[in-house]
């Protein structure tokens, strides 16, 4: 397929925070004063990441992996680890059937990019890429559609269980349906091929975390992304002094609350607001939020209470039952990976701003933070319509809503029919003053009459352009 590819962003498409940042706003900085010029300094930070820390790492990334035919880079990739001059260039993202949303790849394609411009710029230490799957999140409603040739489709299922822990179970007909329109529509091989890699990753792996890691890997294994589950047990026992400072002190929750004004201060909301607690615990399969009571704690929504003493033995013996919130997930990234850099999204680089003070309290090496790339894909057929009505490739970065408003300008005529209206004043005018030179004794009360209608016409005019029946819906041929 002949595409156009379009990865320079309008002004205007990130939001304030994200645009701000773009252009290095001192006040951003003093938030979170860490840069690429800080590289060698974060890498340095990491001594407490020693040979048997990077062993541990190895074993549990190799586990991740085992029964899974491997890329000889991401081999290669996952061997480095071991080595005292391996980081990674981390991005993540929730789970999705079918990889979800274009920023997915877009994530992922930046990742790549990132690692291997360091790893360009610095060829004496390692920059493998990771990509964070994050599979302890809980609502099922967010992960379970796709959109494929304007159609959505839905996985139905009644599991409880966090998103990594789903059976793909029932997918496969979903597959199958994608792989029966591939057959009929007249779509290029590799994407077939792509419909055909979903069933098969649905119907060998038992979970969704496993299968999502399989796809990931099929696709991008050539570029040696590594993937990583943090649902991980071994893996959860770092977390254990995160844990007891955020259950049982105000540490956590005032640094949050600390960064959080500073931000306002400047002008910017809270991305996320921060709570007393930001830790869930898995029970009976489910996920449920931790929130203080008194000296005790209330699960959510079950509203099961819990002593203190009983919490405070559960996080000293029992870690991996504990699930970060999406503030605290950060600090675990830091905590588990010589991680150099994090690739967000705009809404991401807005609640890691959130972050650099509990990271400076805590010890965690904080890493530098880039905006995740974004594309804009036509193919010819689409930018042959864009010429054709004169619309720019800025303008669909702006999204449909602003596209439609243009095209309706140009195809019912915002400015067309505004003209033909000052035409027609005009001629009315011209009329007018033949009949105030022969001396018509009634032109006031006809001039009257007239500028009623020309009203009603340009009101007939507004209406056209805002009804929204009337905005054409472009689908891309």
């Amino acid at each position: 397929m002949n595409v156009n590819i379009h990865c320079n962003v309008p002004q205007g498409y990130y939001g304030k925070l994200s645009s701000a940042w773009l252009k290095n706003d001192k006040n951003l900085k003093e938030i979170y004063p860490i840069s690429e010029q800080d590289r060698s300094s974060i890498q340095e930070q990491y001594t407490f990441f020693d040979t048997s820390k990077r062993e541990w790492l190895y074993n549990i990334l190799t586990s991740h992996y085992e029964g899974m035919e491997l890329n000889n880079i991401v081999k290669t990739n996952i061997e480095k680890i071991k080595q005292d001059n391996t980081f990674t260039v981390t991005t993540g993202q929730q789970i999705h059937i079918s990889l979800g949303p274009a920023f997915y790849i877009y994530k992922i394609a930046s990742v790549i990019r990132q690692a291997k411009r360091l790893q360009a710029q610095f060829p004496e230490n390692n920059y493998v890429p990771v990509f964070w799957m994050a599979t302890e999140d809980h609502d099922v409603a967010e992960i379970n559609s796709l959109i494929v040739f304007g159609k959505t489709y839905t996985w139905e299922t009644k599991q409880r269980v966090p998103t990594g822990r789903l059976s793909p179970e029932g997918l496969d007909a979903i597959c199958d349906i994608l792989i029966d329109l591939g057959e009929k529509e007249n779509i290029s091989a590799e994407i077939k091929d792509i419909f055909k890699l979903f069933k098969e990753a649905y119907t060998c792996f038992s979970t969704l975390s496993m299968a999502t890691r399989f796809i990931i890997n099929a696709l991008f294994g050539k570029y040696g992304v590594i993937v990583i589950d943090a649902d991980n047990d071994t893996l959860k026992k770092e977390l254990q002094s995160l844990i007891h400072e955020d259950l049982f002190s105000d540490t956590v929750y005032d640094s949050l609350q600390a960064a959080s004004a500073s931000l306002k201060a400047i002008g910017y909301g809270n991305q996320v607001n921060p709570r007393k607690t930001h830790f869930f615990i898995f029970k009976n399969g489910e996920r449920l939020r931790i929130d203080k009571e008194g000296d005790n704690f209330i699960l959510h929504p079950s509203g099961e209470l819990i002593s203190r003493n009983h919490m405070m033995q559960l996080a000293t013996e029992k870690p991996y039952l504990f699930s970060p919130n999406v503030l605290l997930r950060p600090l675990y990234q830091q905590l588990i990976l010589p991680n150099l850099a994090y690739v967000c999204g705009p809404a991401e680089i807005h609640y890691w701003h959130q972050l650099f003070l509990l990271f400076k309290r805590k010890s965690v090496v904080a890493p530098m933070l880039f905006l995740r790339d974004s594309f804009l894909v036509l193919d010819s057929n689409t930018k042959q319509f864009l010429n054709k009505y004169k619309l720019s490739e800025n303008t669909v970065w702006q999204g449909l809503g602003v596209s439609s408003g243009f095209l309706a300008k140009e195809l019912i005529g915002e400015n067309k029919i505004s003209r033909e209206i000052d035409e027609l004043k005009n001629q009315t005018d011209v009329v007018f003053q033949n009949f105030f030179d022969l001396k018509y004794q009634k032109i006031k009360e006809l001039r009257s009459k007239s500028e009623v209608w020309i009203k009603e016409l340009q009101k007939a005019e507004k209406s056209v352009l805002q009804d929204p029946r009337m905005q054409p819906v472009y689908e891309p041929v």
